[in-house]
């Protein structure tokens, strides 16, 4: 049932109907305002504080949605406030605000399935942006083996190496320097540390 009324959520907001997305707009809107402002305001926020973030995380989710990257997502209301939870924890730490949760505030129920695919999805973000950072053949090389999932012998082809062996010693040079990367940057490895 909770999926098909996100189903229904994620419909809306694709739509073109302006009345249409309204209705998701507001739906959302009633469901996780107050827990987005209980959150804040409880964390050292102010109520301007609670509209930016309502805001920034309302377009993040709409710009997820249009990208139709938000297909698996059980539960969207959860999705929203983890987006906006997310914000307002990453808003406070570049402003170096400290504050320390309460059980209360850590316990808001947010179902984990939810926690997990935002999750998944900004570790998935970050990977990319380092794969990106990496240039040239070893994006390349790493996109194929981790997101296209070829073979070592067709990387090798698709990359004109003279064997397989070559493309695995690629990859692992490539591995190495990501790897550098990761290390070089505490969000990066706090982001990736539970890899599995």
């Amino acid at each position: 049932m909770e999926r098909q009324a996100s189903q229904l959520i994620i419909e809306q907001l694709q739509s073109k109907d302006k009345k249409e997305n309204a209705k998701a707009v507001r739906y959302l809107f009633s469901c996780i305002q107050d827990q987005v402002a209980h959150f804040i305001l409880r964390n050292n926020g102010k109520s301007e504080d609670v509209d930016d973030i309502f805001q920034d995380g309302f377009v993040a989710l709409f710009k997820l949605v249009r990208d139709k990257r938000l297909d698996k997502v059980e539960n969207v209301e959860a999705y929203l406030y983890s987006i906006c939870r997310n914000l307002w924890l990453k808003k406070i730490k570049k402003e170096s605000r400290n504050i320390s949760l309460t059980e209360e505030q850590e316990n808001i129920a947010v179902p984990e399935v939810s926690i997990s695919t935002l999750i998944s999805q900004e570790r998935k973000e970050a990977l990319e942006t380092l794969f990106k950072a990496l240039g040239g053949s070893c994006h390349r090389v790493l996109i194929y083996y981790y997101y296209e999932r070829l073979s070592m012998v067709e990387i090798a082809e698709q990359m004109k190496f003279a064997s397989a062996a070559v493309a695995k010693n690629k990859k692992s040079s490539c591995l190495k320097k990501l790897k550098n990367l990761i290390m070089e940057s505490n969000h990066y490895r706090e982001l990736l540390s539970h890899l599995e």
